[in-house]
């Protein structure tokens, strides 16, 4: 059986990933973006790539 493995990003492997996704982007911004207090868990890392219109 095949275990199980739990990565764990921190921002510059978050960056790394849409770089590489994106590599035309030329601004990324990354931020947490809190929902409502008084919902837990409704909070969500949101990422804001700016990519020339061709």
């Amino acid at each position: 059986m095949k275990e199980s493995i739990l990565l764990t990003l921190d921002r510059e492997n978050i960056l790394s990933l849409i770089k590489e996704k994106y590599p035309q982007a030329f601004h990324i911004e990354l931020y947490i973006e809190y929902n409502d207090e008084g919902i837990a868990n409704n909070d969500q890392i949101v990422a804001e790539v700016n990519i020339e219109d061709r």
